[in-house]
């Protein structure tokens, strides 16, 4: 059967529009089991407070009223949130906050709505993803009407709520407070909306009240041991401040990251649910790998892409042609011929378990640790031109992932996980049992299936899947001569980086309510972290 490229079986439907191979999906999956309640955008606690406010205002000034309808609601939440964000812009003080960009009327009197803003989202679709803010899945401060037709605050989040109207009240004029609360008036003359709104509600000073009722529901280490996502979010918690705990100085979160897959925190040996953490560690661990695979595997897209653009490459047999001498090999040659079952051999040899393997990334990091060759391959994926060193660095980890995918499932943590999605997400175990198959054969012939199937033929079967929006997804084309870039200039080409794992966002979240020491706040690319 020929291994060139083809149009494979039609995928599910996704919505996705960054994820060409189709493969995100199972590492938000494995987010989600560990940090659920969480996303990758939520990073402040007053979007919770402020939303957890707008319900518990309409639900009070609805109590009474024999009607309700959902435009109600809507429109009440579009005038709280214009007025916040032009009063934070107009301070200063909206740096990261979702939903920021909005045009302000020129008019003396506004309508505060998202029409006249000309708003495209809401500054609380981040702290409705996920959901983050409701009580099933999230954190558990908002939930739906009887009716549903609208949210109303739970008690955590009526908490929340008052702990920000005191606020309005003690700093807002009678006027202020009034026009903010009405569910009727919308528009307002542009002087209203001065320093008094910043002083109260600003994303800068979030009140104690606030912090200690957020802290409540996003760390709950009584329940650990649970099987509940509540229970999960709080071993995951607990594990990452202990792994702080056991650091001899503050660590960035990149640091962290690797000391939770590296290294067990001492503390949680002795804790009544050791088990627990172990088993958190061996997930952490298998999200990092899946990372590196993911990462690869487009980064290796990115490169044909590159190749389309800058070479006359026109057909998979050409890409394996550019591809060999980076690798410094020739098609063919006993090296060439030997060189899977040599690198296996050898990555089989550096640990016999998956304690084994990290420890050996630790202690040969350009070789050995995935999550250092991912921030080599991140940064050669930004080169110019064809990028020749992306390849074997891809390469690389696509080895490494398939040895840990060999010890993911000989650990009866992660044994039934590794292989766990649709095949043609490629998780780890079916992309270690493809390799399996195909180690006797030559790197050129394997590179010539990855790059037909996995690559060319996969980003067509998703983009095909989401040809039904308005928006192609397509990227590759086969016409007349052969494979072509449908891009319109090469500075188009991929680009890819790891999907957040979260663990920014929860750091950013516990360093807000106490549960850790955020230093060098004031840049966020070079924070540390500490336990409380």
């Amino acid at each position: 059967m020929s291994s060139a490229p083809f149009f494979s079986e039609p995928h599910t439907q996704e919505s996705e529009g960054v994820d060409y191979l189709g493969l995100r999906a199972l590492n938000l999956s494995m987010m989600d089991a560990l940090l659920p309640g969480l996303n990758n955008v939520v990073s402040m606690i007053r979007p919770f407070t402020l939303m957890s406010w707008v319900a518990w205002r309409f639900e009070n000034a609805m109590a009474g009223r024999p009607t309700v309808s959902s435009n109600d609601f809507e429109g009440f939440k579009q005038k709280v949130e214009t007025v916040y964000v032009l009063s934070q812009v107009q301070a200063g003080h909206d740096a990261g906050l979702p939903g920021r960009q909005q045009k302000v009327p020129a008019t003396d009197v506004i309508r505060f709505q998202f029409s006249a803003f000309q708003r495209q989202g809401s500054i609380m679709d981040a702290a409705l993803y996920g959901p983050a803010i409701k009580s099933l899945s999230g954190l558990g401060f908002l939930s739906a009407s009887d009716n549903g037709l609208f949210l109303k605050p739970t008690p955590f989040g009526r908490a929340l709520a008052l702990a920000l109207d005191g606020r309005l009240r003690e700093h807002l004029t009678t006027e202020q407070y009034e026009f903010i609360c009405s569910l009727e008036a919308i528009e307002a003359p542009r002087s209203l909306i001065d320093e008094r709104f910043d002083r109260a509600w600003s994303l800068a000073d979030v009140s104690a009240q606030e912090k200690e009722t957020f802290r409540q529901r996003l760390f709950q280490p009584e329940i650990i041991g649970r099987r509940d996502p509540h229970a999960r979010r709080a071993a995951v918690l607990l594990y990452a401040i202990e792994s702080l705990r056991a650091q001899e100085k503050p660590v960035s979160e990149a640091q962290l990251r690797s000391a939770m897959a590296c290294r067990f925190p001492p503390a949680l040996l002795v804790h009544p649910h050791a088990q627990t953490f172990r088993q958190v560690q061996r997930h952490w661990q298998l999200l990092q790998v899946r990372q590196a695979q993911r990462l690869a595997m487009e980064a290796l897209f990115g490169w044909v892409e590159r190749c389309l653009q800058h070479t006359q490459a026109a057909s998979v047999d050409d890409l394996v042609h550019l591809a060999l001498p980076t690798l410094k090999l020739q098609a063919d040659s006993s090296v060439d011929k030997s060189y899977l079952q040599q690198q296996m051999t050898r990555l089989r040899g550096v640990g016999a378990d998956l304690d084994e393997l990290f420890a050996a990334g630790q202690q040969d990091p350009e070789a050995l640790d995935v999550m250092t060759l991912c921030d080599k391959l991140e940064t050669a994926v930004k080169s110019k031109g064809t990028a020749p060193e992306v390849v074997p660095l891809a390469v690389r980890l696509l080895l490494l992932s398939a040895r840990y995918a060999e010890a993911f499932r000989a650990d009866e943590v992660t044994t039934r996980e590794v292989s766990a999605g649709a095949r043609f997400r490629l998780p780890l175990g079916v992309w270690a049992d493809f390799l399996r198959t195909h180690e006797s054969h030559p790197i050129s012939a394997v590179l010539h299936k990855v790059l037909g199937s996995f690559i060319v033929s996969q980003h067509l079967g998703v983009a095909a899947a989401r040809s039904g929006d308005e928006k192609s997804r397509m990227r590759l084309s086969i016409e007349d001569r052969g494979l072509t870039s449908v891009l319109s200039n090469a500075k188009r080409v991929l680009v890819p980086r790891r999907t957040a794992d979260r663990l920014g966002s929860a750091l950013a979240l516990m360093s807000e309510c106490g549960l850790t020491n955020k230093v060098n706040a004031g840049n966020a690319q070079q924070a540390t972290f500490s336990a409380a």
